[in-house]
């Protein structure tokens, strides 16, 4: 979590994440708390922002599929393939954050 400076492009939320797991350490050590944090990897879900123009990865692929299926056209997705990405369903987080 900890190894190098966040993308630029998210600074402030990246930071904010390193923050509460230095807290959570923090009050451990000064107060025997044992508290911890949830800190997930890409959620989509229902309410999630579909516009091609300017939805994040999940919902964008979602609403190509659904396009591709529509219309009978092919199905494409860009890039080199070289990146990795981990994706969450929303109700699954929450289920798995009751769990815990």
């Amino acid at each position: 979590l900890h190894l190098g400076p966040p993308h630029p492009s998210n600074f402030g939320f990246s930071y904010a994440k390193r923050i509460i797991d230095v807290e959570n350490r923090a009050y451990r050590s000064q107060y025997g708390s044992n508290f911890t944090s949830v800190i997930p990897t890409n959620v989509y879900g229902p309410f999630d922002n579909f516009n091609l123009e300017d939805s994040h990865v999940m919902p964008g692929l979602i609403h190509k599929v659904y396009l591709a299926k529509r219309d009978n056209t092919p199905f494409t997705v860009w890039g080199t393939g070289a990146a990795r990405r981990q994706f969450i369903y929303s109700y699954d987080l929450a289920k798995l954050i009751v769990w815990a």
